[in-house]
């Protein structure tokens, strides 16, 4: 039986953009030493349509009721033609924390970025506007949940940011 308590805070979304109505300065990206101007307008109802069947996703998922629709080879077929998917889904890593699955969404459905501890940088920020410039994605939703143990790690090492590899570290480890 799952925890409701542990998937319902997965489903909760932390931060939620809606893209068609926000326009961000083109050379913020969202860095702390750049600036970042942002102008919010009332969501288009494409936003609030992906949002609404997010939720609703999210209900079936708690209550066991998931329909896994649009996950067959016809499916597959369609998207070979291109995809236009409902939503990004900026998440975390972990694999107890799937966007597909917790919002009972099919294949092409999600445009998802997953990084431990939704840690963002250059490539994630990319493929953000990538899906809002390209595939023209109405919905940007920020997910986090409870129990992150990137989160845990950074900071039982918050004194030593250069502990572990590559895990803390502000510069690129390539």
């Amino acid at each position: 039986m799952k925890s409701i308590s542990f998937y319902s805070s997965m489903g909760m979304m932390l931060a939620m953009l809606v893209c068609s109505s926000i326009a961000v300065s083109q050379n913020s990206a969202f860095h702390p030493d750049r600036k970042v101007e942002m102008i919010v307008e009332k969501p288009s109802s494409k936003a609030i349509e992906s949002l609404q069947i997010l939720k609703e996703g999210n209900k079936r998922f708690l209550s066991g009721a998931s329909t896994h629709e649009r996950q067959d080879p016809e499916r597959i077929k369609d998207l070979a033609k291109g995809q236009n998917p409902k939503c990004v889904i900026v998440g975390c890593s972990d694999s107890r924390v799937p966007p597909e699955i917790v919002f009972d969404q099919g294949l092409g459905d999600v445009f998802s970025i997953r990084t431990a501890g939704n840690v963002m940088a250059d490539f994630e920020i990319g493929s953000i506007e990538y899906a809002i410039d390209h595939l023209h994605t109405p919905l940007v939703v920020v997910m986090g949940h409870q129990g992150c143990g990137a989160i845990k790690a950074l900071l039982d090492h918050v004194d030593n940011v250069d502990a572990g590899g590559c895990i803390g570290k502000r510069r690129s480890c390539i």
